[in-house]
C-alpha cells in the first residue's frame, strides 16, 4: 500500500486494530527495503514519522512500541547525520512488532 492510502486511512478511522495491523505491515515492509543512500533513507523516515500526524498515531500512548518507532524515526529525519546505529534499531524495533 503506498504512503498517501496509509495516511488517508489512519486519519480517517477511529483507532482501531485494522489500523494497527496495517500500520505494523507498512513498517514491516520498510524495514525489509531500507535504502543503502542517505537521501533515500531521510525519505522513507520522513514518511514514517509523518504518520505521526495521524488521528491513529496521536491516540498511542508514549509508551506503545509503534510510537516509540515513529518518534525514532522523526529523529533520524532531523539528524543530519546518517547514523547506522538509529536505523539498526529503528529496524530490530519494527521487527520486534
Amino acid at each position: 500500500m503506498n504512503i498517501e492510502k496509509i495516511y488517508q486511512f489512519l486519519d480517517n478511522k477511529e483507532p482501531n486494530n485494522t489500523n494497527r495491523d496495517l500500520l505494523i505491515s507498512y513498517l514491516k515492509e520498510c524495514s525489509q527495503s531500507v535504502p543503502k543512500d542517505i537521501e533515500n533513507r531521510k525519505s522513507l523516515v520522513y514518511n514514517i514519522a509523518g504518520l505521526l500526524s495521524t488521528k491513529y498515531a496521536m491516540s498511542l500512548d508514549e509508551n506503545d512500541p509503534i510510537d516509540k518507532i515513529l518518534t525514532l524515526a522523526g529523529e533520524l529525519e532531523t539528524n543530519d547525520k546518517d547514523e547506522d546505529d538509529g536505523w539498526v534499531n529503528l529496524i530490530k524495533m519494527i521487527n520486534s512488532l
